[in-house]
């Protein structure tokens, strides 16, 4: 019971959350590392909803990693 409570909760948190990010503007982008399910990614990012928003050039990411 207590598992199925909390994957609900979770789903209306990752609605919630989708909603947000929808609504953004993304004004305010950084590069930083993402986690995915076996590694960590360099990504630009929203610095306001967290939403990721492209690929930084191999240049940049070199930049980022100094």
């Amino acid at each position: 019971m207590k598992v199925e409570q909390l994957l609900s909760e979770k789903r209306k948190i990752d609605l919630q959350i989708n909603e947000l990010q929808h609504k953004c503007k993304h004004e305010q982008q950084v590069i930083k590392q993402v986690a995915d399910e076996s590694s960590t990614m360099i990504r630009y990012v929203c610095e306001s909803c967290g939403l990721i928003l492209g690929w930084p050039s191999k240049q940049q990411i070199e930049d980022f990693l100094k």
